[in-house]
């Protein structure tokens, strides 16, 4: 395709500058009002001869071409050679290669178009003169130049059309080329679709014997190669059909034997997992029951260390009373000897008050009072020291009982820790044989489930051999439709077939001993 680079290029080389574009320009009202009529007058012509009129029968598309050329032929006359002046030259150009008009003719096209504007150019331009008619030389002059274009463009499609009919020599030759390999191609194509049916029908000996021209003789020894390939591969499917035939039917009751034992396991291990399961839980009652008992008896050892506390404290209070007491009784001595004494003063009082006469009667009578009054203090203060000595006598006894049932708690609070810790070690005893028998009891959970499935497997695993034995049996009947060489076929087999019932019966026999 042409681009506008190449456009420059050929635009230097027509010294098509600036100056030349705007002659162009000036041309323009000439080249918009003689093109039609010039492009009329070639599609008239071209409707009218011989070689060119078969390509004009649709009117339609010969008043298209011509609206096209006439619109392009005014681009020109706007100088205008950018990339919309060359899409449209390209496409003028199809669209008269799809008419099928050759570039011959579009460039007598060109020669009229441009005999008619040179004529009106100079009719326009020329210069009046006094001597002779100005339209008599303009026409003159232009039917020189108009003729000396018809010449330029004629001699330029003589010169091409040498090349245009050497590309259509090799057009041709290239034709012919192309039918006789599309004769060769046919033929090749015939041969292998009659071989190919046979193919299709099962028949692998269906070789193609007849010699191909040039490189097609390669695919028919690719072909015959394939077939030989193909017929081989027929061969050990057969027999590995067979083979595998008797695989699967011992599999198959291997598998039988398999299933059996598997669920006789299967039933044992839930069995097992039944037993372990009350074992497990009467552990779990006695470490339960323990426990409680730890419970209790670390609560009785509690009670026990108050009891203790308390009895400590008591003997510490009947110590203190007992101190009390021994105060009291030491005041109580104190009372009766300021008993005496006040006794001994009152009596005194008395004998000086008996000395004094009847002025001492009445300190008499209080001395006597005081006797009296000291007398029953001292009677008072013996029956409380009494009191006082059976009561500490009491407090000695309490006391020591208080300090015999300590020692006696504190021995019951040893047993009672003894006996927890022993509590504690049958609770821990009791929770790690229930939790070794709940791992023993998943582990057999597990072993079961493992066996569940091995028996659901086992029973896939038969039912697969059953349907392996099945598709074997297709596979064979599939097979056993294609035509291969019997000879091959049978050595095959027997060469394959021995080995492969041994290797079933080997593993019958080790499945059986470790049964």
């Amino acid at each position: 395709m042409i681009d506008l680079p190449e456009v420059t290029e050929r635009l230097r080389f027509l010294n098509l500058d600036d100056a030349a574009k705007q002659n162009l320009i000036v041309l323009k009202p000439i080249i918009e009002s003689e093109a039609p009529e010039a492009l009329d007058d070639f599609y008239r012509r071209l409707s009218r001869n011989d070689a060119t009129r078969p390509f004009f029968a649709d009117k339609k598309g010969s008043d298209a071409a011509k609206s096209q050329l006439t619109r392009h032929w005014q681009g020109i006359a706007d100088a205008e050679f950018d990339e919309n002046f060359v899409e449209s030259s390209i496409a003028i150009g199809r669209t008269h290669a799809r008419l099928g008009l050759a570039p011959r003719w579009q460039m007598g096209g060109y020669a009229l178009v441009l005999e008619r504007v040179i004529e009106k150019v100079i009719e326009t331009r020329w210069p009046k003169s006094v001597f002779r008619s100005r339209n008599t030389v303009a026409a003159q002059v232009a039917q020189e130049i108009g003729a000396l274009v018809k010449a330029g463009i004629l001699d330029m499609e003589l010169a091409n059309s040498d090349y245009i009919n050497e590309l259509e020599t090799r057009h041709k030759e290239s034709e012919a080329a192309l039918a006789r390999t599309q004769d060769e191609l046919r033929a090749v194509l015939t041969a292998f679709d009659e071989k190919l049916q046979l193919l299709a029908d099962g028949d692998l000996t269906a070789k193609i014997d007849t010699a191909f021209s040039g490189e097609y003789d390669a695919f028919r020894a690719n072909f015959n190669a394939a077939l030989d390939g193909l017929a081989e591969a027929m061969t050990n499917i057969n027999a590995a059909v067979e083979s595998f035939d008797a695989t699967a039917g011992g599999i198959a009751a291997a598998s039988d034997k398999l299933s059996c034992r598997t669920e006789q396991q299967a039933a044992g291990f839930q069995e097992s997992a039944a037993a372990l399961n009350q074992i497990t839980e009467a552990i779990v009652q006695n470490a339960n029951g323990a426990n409680r008992v730890a419970d209790l008896v670390a609560g009785a050892r509690v009670e026990a260390t108050r009891s203790s506390e308390v009895m400590q404290g008591a003997n510490v209070a009947m110590g203190a009373i007992k101190d009390s007491f021994e105060k009291i009784s030491g005041t109580l001595s104190m009372i009766d000897e300021i008993a005496f004494q006040t006794n001994l003063l009152a009596l005194n009082a008395g004998v000086e008050a008996a000395r004094a006469g009847e002025a001492g009667r009445g300190f008499a009578v209080v001395a006597q009072e005081v006797r009296v009054l000291a007398q029953r203090s001292a009677d008072a203060a013996k029956v409380i020291k009494s009191l006082l000595a059976t009561s500490s006598s009491h407090v000695d006894h309490g006391v020591k009982s208080v300090a015999e049932t300590g020692q006696t708690l504190n021995g019951v609070v040893d047993r009672v820790a003894e006996i927890n810790k022993l509590l504690a070690v049958i609770a821990s005893s009791s929770e790690d044989q229930a939790s070794c028998l709940n791992e023993v009891n998943y582990a057999i959970a597990q072993m079961d489930q493992v066996t569940q499935q091995n028996a659901a497997m086992v029973e896939e695993a038969t039912a697969a051999a059953s349907s392996l034995r099945f598709e074997s049996s297709r596979l064979a009947d599939s097979v056993s439709r294609f035509k291969v060489r019997r000879h091959t076929l049978q050595i095959a087999a027997t060469a394959d077939i021995a080995p492969r019932a041994k290797e079933v019966e080997e593993f019958e026999a080790r499945w059986d001993a470790a049964a």
